[in-house]
């Protein structure tokens, strides 16, 4: 059990993945902080927020997918001599078809939320 643990995305049309990331993190940590915001927001500011910036944090929380992202905090970490994060890696949810479910192809109207094809 971790202290303090960290997961963030757009979570834009919330699926079956995202809930597994989340589930993920209520699971294994005391305190989940979310960093919910928009594509738009994220490519504007510092993405990555209080997951490089909190000596409290130990772990985060992320999907194969964004796993470089996790990575990448923990260079920013290093650079600021802050201890690395723990990286959680939560398997990819599939659809039915074996594809990854996205928000993309959800909004497409290929599959719903849990991953069954339309």
């Amino acid at each position: 059990m971790f202290d303090k643990v960290v997961i963030g995305g757009t979570f834009n049309t919330l699926h079956r993945g995202h809930k597994a990331v989340l589930d993920t993190g209520f699971e294994v940590g005391k305190t989940v902080v979310i960093g919910l915001t928009s594509d738009d927001f994220a490519n504007r500011i510092d993405p990555y927020a209080i997951a490089t910036i909190d000596p409290g944090v130990d772990a985060i929380v992320v999907s194969k997918e964004t796993l470089m992202r996790a990575e990448e905090i923990n260079a920013i970490r290093a650079k600021k001599c802050l201890d690395e994060l723990t990286i959680i890696v939560v398997p990819t949810a599939l659809a039915k078809d074996g594809r990854p479910i996205s928000g993309n192809l959800i909004r497409k109207g290929e599959i719903d939320i849990d991953g069954n094809l339309l």
